[in-house]
């Protein structure tokens, strides 16, 4: 599905017309339907995230502006073991963070348009 289909289900699903009725609705009002639509569209990323989990102890696999975590567990290299096998299986982006937060090492499993020149991947 191209992503064009994919925004323009996303609009049909929301109650956003392709066309005005009856002339009421204006243009600029309709523009800014489709920008907040399209921004919605871009949001939903495709990555996962390792961080720490300060209140249970150990990490949590989290994927981007989810409430609760995938999955938890008790060391850091079971965490990025198992959020590899699905970033791999789903072509996700791999974002690791330290206890401080910071991102250590990010890795694309995806199409990635750019694909870093390193030799570590």
């Amino acid at each position: 599905m191209s992503p064009l289909t994919s925004v323009n289900n996303i609009r049909l699903s929301q109650g956003i017309s392709e066309s005005p009725k009856n002339g009421e609705a204006s243009r600029s009002v309709r523009r800014r339907q489709s920008v907040n639509v399209l921004i919605k569209f871009f949001q939903m990323k495709k990555q996962i995230h390792v961080v720490s989990n300060p209140e249970r102890g150990g990490w949590d696999a989290k994927r981007p502006n989810a409430d609760r975590s995938s999955r938890h567990f008790d060391t850091k290299n079971e965490a990025l073991e198992w959020s590899k096998n699905l970033a791999k299986k789903e072509g996700l982006e791999l974002i690791p963070h330290g206890r401080d937060g910071k991102i250590q090492n990010p890795n694309s499993y995806g199409n990635d348009p750019c694909p870093p020149k390193d030799s570590r991947h």
